[in-house]
């Protein structure tokens, strides 16, 4: 039951959104793991019949797996797509996933490009002690800057 549906998504990438097929493989690989998680809770429940609390326990599985906040994220999105296809099908009703939320990311900071070398080959440009943004090539280690 749950192949013809994902393979009816798969068209639905493909055709009508366009995607990459990069694209339409992670979407199919979310909605098959989700598929493999039912099967081991309830081998007969259809997509019409997940709920919002089954979906809830599939994330925590996913952490109990050892995926990073980061998958756990983007599969979540996966699944979100998945049932809005089913939902614009008139196959459910309502969107079990429309109050699940992704888990919270850590935001990163960039790592700023210093070193003792960048520091010797590039003094930043003022003007009227202003700093001015340039893009400056070294001639000393070959590498561009942009200073401001």
């Amino acid at each position: 039951m749950w192949q013809s549906y994902i393979n009816a998504f798969k068209n639905y990438l493909k055709l009508e959104r366009s995607l990459a097929e990069n694209s339409v493989e992670a979407y199919l690989h979310d909605a098959e793991k989700l598929h493999e998680y039912i099967l081991l809770t309830d081998p007969a429940r259809t997509p019409m019949q997940v709920t919002e609390k089954e979906l809830m326990n599939f994330l925590k599985y996913l952490g109990e797996l050892g995926l990073s906040a980061h998958s756990q994220a983007r599969m979540l999105s996966g699944i979100k797509s998945f049932f809005k296809y089913l939902l614009l099908e008139n196959l459910i009703d309502r969107d079990p996933t429309q109050l699940l939320e992704a888990p919270k990311l850590g935001r990163k900071l960039p790592i700023p490009l210093v070193s003792p070398k960048l520091k010797t080959c590039w003094p930043p440009l003022t003007f009227l002690h202003l700093v001015v943004p340039a893009i400056v090539p070294c001639s000393k280690c070959s590498i561009v800057q942009v200073c401001g």
